[in-house]
């Protein structure tokens, strides 16, 4: 099952998805070439994640560049998939970028990476993470590969649905932590955790060494079911100045945060509505390295080492946890087609600024 397109340069497409086929057409020398199969052979015990690199210019099997198996051990048990690939970018030198999620504990990772391992209970033998990988242009090898997600001995799940690069080489991730998302990690986020399922964006160094910009977002409800969804596969978009453009519909009936001054800033109905964000680049100095730590010795959840929590307000007074000066939330969204957008502050993260009018229509 197809999820995820991404088209390269001279002719070259991606497609990335889940499979149950044992046999699937893989490729000699690829990173994975056989799923863990059930005792008669024709399937994999479990769904996990594929890629496949084709040149359009050739014909017939000639096409097939190359075909890999995405994902760690599978393990049979629950219907749920073990591995799925939702979304895909391609380079100019043809390396693709992968996303998804698994709950897979030996998903592979990659030395230097932000994080290599995954929150998960011996006894289940399963974690529940998104995880971002470089994939070589033969498709041998992964050049990088990363979990993220929670440590916690049973986290929340969390998956990456889309991904955009800038002309820097940084890697933009787009996702969801689902219920219970509360030790997600976020580096000067622009919304505190309210609980329940969360949207997610986040900013990697292009080695994946380090997680520059972190955050959670959606709407303020404190229940566990909040009602968002990112777009898969081409929910978010980088410009030439670095400004993030994210969209996905959100159910949440008017808690969903917006901007003062962008297209819609209240739902009219309780029905599934889309929205639109902005929000501006970070100024270099921001990121986490491998151990959670921000360069100034700041933790991932944003605060610094004696405890205290980091400075991420902006000039006018917008805090890390998205709150205006005046007590009014701000924040990089607004319901169907409005958005607002961060602005560099002197701590070196991007923080809230004032509205921003889209031009981008909603439903």
């Amino acid at each position: 099952e197809p999820f995820a397109l991404a088209v390269g340069t001279n002719g070259m497409a991606y497609l990335g998805g889940m499979t149950l086929a044992s046999e699937l057409p893989t490729t000699t020398g690829a990173i994975r070439t056989k799923c863990v199969a059930s005792a008669t052979g024709s399937v994999c015990v479990k769904n996990t994640g594929f890629l496949s690199a084709f040149d359009t210019t050739k014909a017939g099997t000639a096409s097939l560049v190359y075909s890999t198996y995405i994902g760690g051990t599978e393990i049979a048990g629950s219907n749920s998939p073990m591995q799925q690939v939702l979304g895909l970018a391609a380079d100019s030198a043809n390396d693709v970028y992968v996303t998804g999620n698994t709950s897979a504990i030996d998903f592979p990772t990659t030395t230097g990476v932000y994080q290599t391992t995954c929150g998960h209970t011996n006894a289940g033998n399963s974690c529940g993470a998104a995880f971002l990988s470089k994939v070589n242009p033969t498709g041998t090898a992964f050049v990088w590969s990363t979990y993220l997600g929670g440590t916690n001995a049973n986290p929340a799940s969390a998956q990456g649905n889309a991904i955009a690069l800038d002309t820097g080489g940084h890697v933009y991730l787009y996702g969801l932590s689902q219920d219970g998302g509360g030790d997600f990690p976020v580096v000067n986020p622009v919304q505190g955790y309210e609980g329940g399922s969360k949207l997610f964006l986040a900013e990697f160094s292009p080695d994946a060494s380090q997680l520059l910009f972190s955050t959670r977002f959606g709407n303020t409800s404190t229940t566990v079911t909040s009602g968002e969804q990112p777009i898969a596969n081409n929910g978010i978009a980088v410009d030439a100045k670095g400004d993030i453009y994210f969209a996905g519909y959100t159910g949440a009936g008017g808690g969903f945060v917006t901007t003062p001054g962008t297209y819609s800033t209240t739902a009219t109905s309780a029905f599934l509505r889309g929205f639109f964000g902005k929000v501006s680049p970070l100024m270099a100095a921001s990121g986490s390295s491998p151990d959670g730590s921000a360069p100034d010795g700041s933790a991932p959840d944003g605060s610094e080492p004696d405890g205290s929590q980091h400075d991420a307000s902006s000039v006018d007074g917008a805090s890390a946890d998205g709150s205006g000066a005046d007590g009014s939330r701000r924040d990089a969204a607004s319901e169907i087609d409005g958005g607002g957008t961060k602005k560099q502050a002197s701590s070196g993260c991007g923080c809230d600024v004032g509205p921003r009018t889209s031009t981008a229509a909603g439903s």
